[in-house]
Formats: structure tokens, C-alpha cells, sequence
């Protein structure tokens, strides 16, 4: 008999032990507008429910492929896993608490095969609870969707929703794999690092519910992912500076009420400007690219100096310059910083850390 071709698409679901959300999120995917995939599972140290329901759908729909690790293998090695068991050309990622839209898959491959030159693709999310209500989070920004703006902002924050992308599969030759070495941060690294070789774009449209609550993976080790993604930035901040960076240079960006001087942060703020020339200078920066960066510089910039102005004792010297950097960078975004939710948040945390109310 004739050998059956590959799928377009290997939708990658890691799961571990729980089962609380994963019948919607199974059939969040095998409902989707687009058929043509295979649906690749890879299950450490599942609950005997967990088994029961996924062996259920395995042999219900031939699309299904369980893998059960033999022993605890982690997150990271079961992502590696499922790669190597993937035949698809593109992989979508997915996780087993979230819920894809019907055409999310559609969508993502129609955008591929027509964008050659992009080889990561994300999108926007919905955030969810726990019982699958809809919330805003004032801290969370709308994705940025232009290549260059993702590689930008890639360097101060994860702007890529894991569960929500689809990449090339041979892009892996050349950006290789989840690291091993960047726990609890796989994901931002891996971006980080690829970011570097090639194209990653976000669509603006929101086609993923993304669960948001205390059993997260992200949420419960937030602290050491962070110390992770301090340091994958370090490296590459480093690359493209051709000198050594700091980690505490870094830090400021990630884990501001950890800052306890002026100082620090105003050497983070001359890191940022560095940044902000190399890409500003860019052979093939477009108006619209210049203007993104040019202003998020700006916003960061000034955020920078509220940072600083809060950490000083007495001089507001370094503040005032910090700030007058996000200024020359661009009036209005350092205008309007000063106002945002974020910029209140950071004088709420810093109350709590300095005088521990």
C-alpha cells in the first residue's frame, strides 16, 4: 500500500499529571477549521484519569498520537520529544489548560504559506480564569506584530504567547531546539535566541483563551524564570553590543523591585540606548519599524527613570536625566509613561519592598 503523506501541521500538547482542563482543550484543536494535522500528546506521569480520557480520544481519532514518558522527563524534554516525533511542516504549539479557536490552525497556516520569509508565528490571547471567564489584565499589552518590533522587544520582555504559536519545522536546523539549560523560560529563550537567525511575527487577531491561574506552570515558578530570562538576555544583549553586559544592567528590566540604587538603573538606561542605536540604524528599517521602536525606547526609557527617582534618597539628578533621554527619544510616549498603569504598579511594588507594608 502507498505510504500516506504527512501532515501540514504537528499540534505539539505537552500534559502533566492534571486533567481539569483538558477535554477543552483536546477538542478545542480537534474541532478546528483545519483538519490536515496530527495531534501529538506527550503525557509525563498522567493521573489515571488523565490516561483514561486520552486513550479515549487516541482511539476515536486517528489523528491523536499519545507518547507516555516512562519516567518524570519535564517540560522542556517532552517539547524536545514531541519535535522528534513531529512530521508535520509547520508545529503549533498548545497547552493543556488553554483553548484554541476553531480557526486558529486555518489561519496560522494560511499566513505561512503565503509570509516564506516568516518562520515563528504567534497571536494574540484572550485571558481566561480558572472557569473560563474572559478578564482584562492592565499590565499585559497587545502583541506587537512586525518582525523587527518583535526582535526589539524580545531583548526587555516575552512578547511571543507560547501556546499560541506554529513554527517551521526545518527552521530547527538552524535555531535549534528548547534549551535544557533555561527552565521555567524555555520558551523566551528559545525566541530570544531564534529572533537572532530568523523572522518572527505575531497576529493581532486574539485566537487562543489563555488559563491564567495559580497552578500555572509560569505562575508557580515565576521568580526562577525570570532569573533564566535575566540571563538568556544578558547573553544576547552582550552579542549584540560586542561587550560584556551585567546582569544587574539586565535585571532592571525584568525584576525592577529587586533595584536598589539609582545607579544601576541608570546604567541599564545607558544599555538601552545603545540597543536603541543599533537597531535604529538598521539598513532596512522601515518609517513605520523606526516609529514602534523609537517610541517603545521611549516608554521603557521613562519607566527607567520613575524606577530611579524611586530607588534615590535625596539627588534627583540621574532620575531627571534618565528621563530626559526618554524625551529627546520621543516627547509624547515619555509624556504619557509617567500616567501608565505599569508605572503605578512599579511605585506599589516599591513601597512594598522598601518599607514592607
Amino acid at each position: 500500500m502507498p505510504k500516506e503523506p504527512p501532515p501540514k501541521v504537528s499540534v505539539l500538547m505537552p500534559v502533566y499529571q492534571g486533567d481539569d482542563y483538558l477535554v477543552e482543550a483536546v477538542e478545542s484543536i480537534l474541532n478546528q477549521t483545519f483538519s490536515d494535522f496530527e495531534f501529538l500528546i506527550i503525557c509525563d506521569d498522567p493521573t489515571d484519569e488523565t490516561r483514561k480520557i486520552l486513550d479515549t480520544y487516541m482511539q476515536e481519532d486517528a489523528r491523536v498520537k499519545v507518547h507516555y514518558n516512562q519516567k518524570r522527563e519535564g517540560l522542556v524534554n517532552s517539547l524536545n520529544k514531541g519535535i522528534s516525533l513531529a512530521q508535520g511542516e509547520y508545529i503549533a504549539r498548545m497547552d493543556a489548560d488553554d483553548i484554541s479557536l476553531t480557526d486558529r490552525i486555518e489561519k496560522q497556516v494560511d499566513y505561512l504559506d503565503i509570509n516564506r520569509d516568516i518562520s515563528i508565528l504567534g497571536t494574540d490571547v484572550i485571558f481566561i480564569n480558572r472557569k473560563g471567564e474572559s478578564f482584562n489584565d492592565i499590565t499585559v499589552r497587545a502583541v506587537p506584530t512586525d518582525p523587527k518590533v518583535i526582535k526589539w522587544v524580545l531583548l526587555f520582555e516575552n512578547c511571543i504567547r507560547h501556546p499560541t504559536v506554529m513554527f517551521r519545522m526545518d527552521m530547527c536546523n538552524c535555531t535549534g531546539i528548547y534549551s535544557i539549560d533555561f527552565d521555567h523560560c524555555e520558551d523566551y529563550e528559545f525566541w530570544l535566541r531564534a529572533s537572532q537567525k530568523v523572522n518572527i511575527a505575531n497576529l493581532p487577531e486574539k485566537l487562543l483563551l489563555l488559563r491564567k491561574h495559580r497552578e500555572n506552570i509560569s505562575e508557580l515558578y515565576e521568580d526562577a524564570g525570570k532569573v533564566n530570562a535575566i540571563i538568556a538576555g544578558q547573553k544576547i544583549m552582550s552579542t549584540i553590543l560586542n561587550k560584556i553586559i551585567k546582569l544587574c544592567e539586565v535585571q532592571t528590566f525584568w525584576y525592577p523591585c529587586k533595584v536598589t540604587n539609582e545607579r544601576c538603573v541608570f546604567d541599564s538606561a545607558v544599555i538601552l540606548c545603545e540597543l536603541y542605536h543599533v537597531f535604529s540604524e538598521m539598513p532596512d528599517l522601515n518609517h513605520t519599524e523606526s516609529d514602534q521602536i523609537r517610541r517603545d525606547a521611549a516608554e521603557r526609557m521613562s519607566i527607567l527613570a520613575i524606577i530611579a527617582f524611586i530607588t534615590c534618597d535625596n539627588a534627583l539628578v540621574l532620575p531627571l536625566k534618565i528621563w530626559r533621554l526618554a524625551y529627546n527619544l520621543d516627547q509624547t510616549s515619555a509624556i504619557k509613561s509617567l500616567f501608565s498603569p505599569l508605572c503605578i504598579l512599579l511605585a506599589k511594588f516599591y513601597k512594598i519592598f522598601k518599607v514592607g507594608i
